[in-house]
C-alpha cells in the first residue's frame, strides 16, 4: 500500500480565521459561492512527496523528528496574494510568506534529512505559501485581480508545529489526515 504524503508547517486558528476574513472582504461579493481551501486545510507545505510505499512511513517521521528537533517557534508574517500559473493560465490563488531565515533553514533541515532515505531535494526554490483557491475559470476575474497588489498590514504570527499529513484523493477534493505533529519548542 502507498499513502500520499506531506509535510506541512501548521498554521494556527486565529491565523486561519484572518485568512479567510481578508480573503472574503478583498474578494467581496459572492465570495461565499466560491469553493476555497477549507480552513482546516489551511498550511505551508515544506515538502510534498508524493506516493510513498507505508513501509517507509516510520523512517519519513524519524528523520522529520531529527530535522525538527534542532528548531524553536517560528516568528512568520503573512505578505501578499498571487498566483502560479500553469501553461500561462492561472490554476492557484495563493497567500505568501515574507522571507525568514529561519524557516528557510527549517526547509534545508527537512530536505536534507529526508535525502539520507533517498528521498529526492526539491529541484524548485522554495516559495513558502498558503493556497487558497484552486481555479477552476467560473470565478469572477475582476474579483481575483483585487488580490493583486494588496497590501497586508499587522500579519504577523507565530507556528509552532510541523506535520507529517496524507492526503486521500476523492470526488470531492482532497482530505488530509494528521499522521504526526512534531512541536517547535
Amino acid at each position: 500500500m502507498t499513502s500520499r504524503l506531506f509535510i506541512s508547517l501548521d498554521i494556527p486558528e486565529y491565523v486561519r480565521d484572518e485568512i479567510i476574513a481578508r480573503r472574503d472582504e478583498v474578494y467581496g461579493p459572492g465570495a461565499e459561492k466560491i469553493k476555497w481551501e477549507e480552513k482546516d486545510k489551511l498550511h505551508v507545505t515544506l515538502k510534498f512527496l508524493g506516493d510513498i510505499p507505508d513501509i517507509h512511513r516510520d523512517k519519513i517521521l524519524k528523520k522529520l523528528q531529527v530535522a525538527v528537533s534542532k528548531y524553536k517557534q517560528l516568528s512568520l508574517e503573512l505578505d501578499r496574494f498571487g498566483v502560479f500559473n500553469r501553461g500561462g493560465i492561472p490554476f492557484i490563488l495563493w497567500l505568501g510568506l515574507k522571507q525568514n531565515k529561519e524557516l528557510d533553514s527549517l526547509y534545508a533541515a527537512i530536505e536534507n534529512e529526508l535525502s539520507k532515505i533517498n528521498i529526492r531535494k526539491e529541484k524548485r526554490n522554495f516559495h513558502p505559501h498558503i493556497t487558497i483557491l484552486r481555479l477552476k475559470g467560473r470565478e469572477n476575474q475582476t474579483q481575483i485581480e483585487n488580490f493583486f497588489g494588496f497590501q497586508l498590514e499587522d500579519a504577523q504570527f507565530t507556528s509552532n508545529s510541523v506535520s507529517l499529513v496524507q492526503s486521500t484523493l476523492k470526488p470531492t477534493g482532497s482530505v488530509y489526515n494528521t499522521i504526526k505533529s512534531f512541536y517547535l519548542i
